[in-house]
């Protein structure tokens, strides 16, 4: 599970037949970029990897516990398969008014993945699954 220590209460699973999969840290294998942003921003992101086995599908969760201080705008999650970005979910806090009093969630928030969205030629909205 992908969990940030700066950032308690949000975590990430990968799923794959309902079975948790394991992941890894790759130290040293991102660019990390220099400067002040830069480090702000290295205080909150972390990055995993998990393999997956061909012809699987998976499934990301991604949630944020009762009790989770939200003091942004809203939490962005980039979903990248093989480094390309598949997704980027966002909790909004804006549209998160009912489950939280003032900066704290009164109710955890948990969201399914089951894919990337897409549109076709004729511009109807799919949904193509991890796999």
């Amino acid at each position: 599970m992908a969990v940030l220590d700066l950032v308690p209460g949000l975590e990430v699973t990968v799923c794959v037949d309902g079975q948790l999969l394991e992941e890894y840290s790759e130290d040293g294998y991102e660019e990390v970029p220099t400067g002040e942003v830069a480090q702000h921003k290295a205080t909150r992101t972390v990055t995993r990897y998990i393999e997956s086995t061909s012809e699987k599908e998976f499934v990301v969760h991604i949630s944020a516990a009762k009790g989770f201080t939200m003091d942004c705008d809203g939490i962005l999650w980039n979903i990248r398969t093989d480094g390309k970005l598949m997704d980027s979910p966002i909790f909004n806090k804006d549209l998160l008014y009912n489950r939280m009093s003032g900066d704290r969630l009164v109710t955890s928030i948990k969201k399914k993945i089951l894919g990337f969205p897409f549109l076709t030629e004729t511009g109807q909205q799919m949904l193509r699954k991890f796999g």
